[in-house]
């Protein structure tokens, strides 16, 4: 019986992983851009931290209407 990971959990788990984290990222390397440039990317960073949340916050919507967060 094995009782180790299986690969293919870990890369899915990865991908889901990184969906979620790389808008976070490009929102945060904007943001920080616009700093060091003396707020020249604000517009742009905050488009993008409002889609950012738009984008994280439809599937947590799925999973509440779907029961899996609260039972």
């Amino acid at each position: 019986m094995d009782s180790g990971i299986s690969p293919s959990f870990v890369t899915g788990s990865f991908k889901v992983g990184l969906l979620f984290a790389l808008p976070f990222l490009i929102s945060l390397t904007f943001s920080v851009l616009g700093y060091m440039k003396r707020n020249k990317f604000r517009k742009w960073s905050m488009l993008l931290n409002v889609l950012t949340l738009i984008y994280l916050l439809i599937p947590f919507g799925f999973y509440l209407s779907m029961g899996v967060i609260i039972d």
